[in-house]
């Protein structure tokens, strides 16, 4: 299942986490003691007390220990000897959303590691603890009527099976089709995200605006905590023409999401699109404080720097990318042009060549040292620069208009013919 299969089906209930679990085996003589430490919350954040902790050894586990939650909704199983054990939480009125655990060897090296929704059948995973242990196993919970009507059996087998199949249409861009899938869903889990999320998506691929909206919307509405849903639907406002009210679903996106770098990345190319350089410049920094060798924000600043008239910011911009990050031939290229345009042609030129260094195939930087060639009267070298740019792009639009400044320029770098040496006057023929 790929990641977007499981985001569709996340909240659909319809199917039990599959959970890849590791045995470990120790020396039998060898006592590890491992301590499970967590947390227990309720599906909107706010701790849980009291929900008594159960650590239940499998045959080859360390026995049965039991703790309860603090104030806090913290609890610390200490002193539970190594091997397999299945992890529970239990207060009256609450089942478990999601169980998610992390467990490391003793030398920091993450060995297992899950977060997921248990659905209604609360199938708990069992858990293998290596020598020198150490593990964080966090509970959500939900009030124990949150299942109810949820598919389960060989019906939810069919309904799980169905959106794996309306998911791959909508990969494939076949949206219409998709759809005839996901409303079949639809009639028997009017409520299940999953299946919300992908209409959603399925109608925004139609470029139904309005109804895209509306089940984004109710996709929200299932899990206000699932990642995916305001982010299509700031891509719907983009497209119909509400670039404000894109920004504040990006803006809602990041809030579940801060560490979504391209949800992030699209934000900050909206904001100069609409012209907001400055809050732009900020939002692309925000990118870089979190992935200092994302390639496409540098660059982006670089442009907004050269679009401002800041070259110099732009090339600091840029140097600092090349020592973390693939160098950009074309953002050096535009640095040449706006020093150009500004009557700066030994920096305009100095652009150019790095841009030409970092990517021969440049034919444009060519053409455009030739022009500066020229401005400055140096006729051989815009000759000589122009067809290299004629030589790699003969069948350019501008090809020949080239070949007649080619040859201008050629004529022009000829010196001039040495004048031609006066004749000798005839003497006139005089009368004798």
């Amino acid at each position: 299942m790929n990641a977007k299969e499981a985001l569709v089906l996340k909240r659909a209930g319809l199917f039990a986490a599959a959970l890849a679990l590791a045995a470990f085996a120790a020396p039998a003589a060898v006592a590890q003691m491992v301590t499970v430490t967590g947390t227990v919350t309720m599906k909107d954040g706010g701790p849980v007390a009291d929900v008594q902790i159960i650590a239940a050894g499998a045959k080859d586990g360390g026995g049965t220990r039991k703790v309860k939650s603090g104030k806090d909704g913290a609890y610390k199983l200490p002193f539970l000897k190594m091997g397999r054990y299945q992890i529970t939480a239990h207060k009256e009125g609450l089942i478990i959303y999601t169980v998610a655990f992390e467990i490391k060897s003793g030398n920091g090296q993450v060995v297992s590691k899950n977060a997921g929704e248990l659905g209604p059948k609360q199938e708990m995973p069992e858990v293998s603890f290596p020598p020198s242990a150490s593990c964080t196993y966090d509970f959500v919970m939900v009030p124990e009527n949150f299942y109810a009507g949820v598919l389960t059996g060989p019906e939810a087998e069919q309904m799980n099976a169905m959106i794996n199949d309306a998911n791959r249409l909508t990969q494939d861009g076949k949206y219409a089709e998709s759809n005839a899938v996901v409303d079949q869903v639809l009639v028997k889990l009017p409520k299940a995200l999953g299946p919300l999320y992908l209409k959603g998506i399925n109608e925004s691929g139609l470029k139904n605006w309005d109804s895209a909206e509306k089940y984004l919307k109710l996709a929200i509405d299932a899990d206000p905590k699932f990642v995916g849903p305001r982010g299509a639907l700031a891509d719907v406002c983009y497209r119909k023409g509400d670039k404000a009210q894109a920004i504040t679903w990006y803006d809602e996106e990041i809030k579940v999401a801060p560490d979504a770098i391209p949800v992030m990345l699209n934000r900050a190319a909206l904001l100069d699109e609409m012209g907001r350089k400055d809050d732009a410049l900020t939002a692309y920094q925000a990118i870089l404080d979190k992935s200092p060798t994302e390639a496409s924000a540098y660059t982006s600043m670089a442009t907004i720097y050269t679009d401002k008239g800041q070259e110099d910011k732009a090339i600091e911009t840029l140097q600092k990318m090349e020592q973390v990050a693939k160098p950009d031939a074309k953002a050096w290229f535009n640095i040449g042009a706006n020093f150009s345009n500004a009557d700066k042609l030994d920096r305009a030129e100095q652009a150019y060549r790095k841009a030409l260094d970092l990517d021969p195939n440049l034919a444009e930087a060519n053409r455009e040292m030739g022009y500066i060639a020229l401005r400055k009267g140096d006729n051989a070298t815009a000759a000589a620069l122009l067809e290299n740019y004629l030589g790699a792009r003969p069948n350019a639009d501008d090809a020949a208009a080239m070949k007649v400044l080619i040859d201008k320029a050629k004529a022009a770098a000829q010196p001039p013919a040495p004048a031609p040496e006066p004749k000798p006057a005839k003497k006139p023929v005089g009368r004798t």
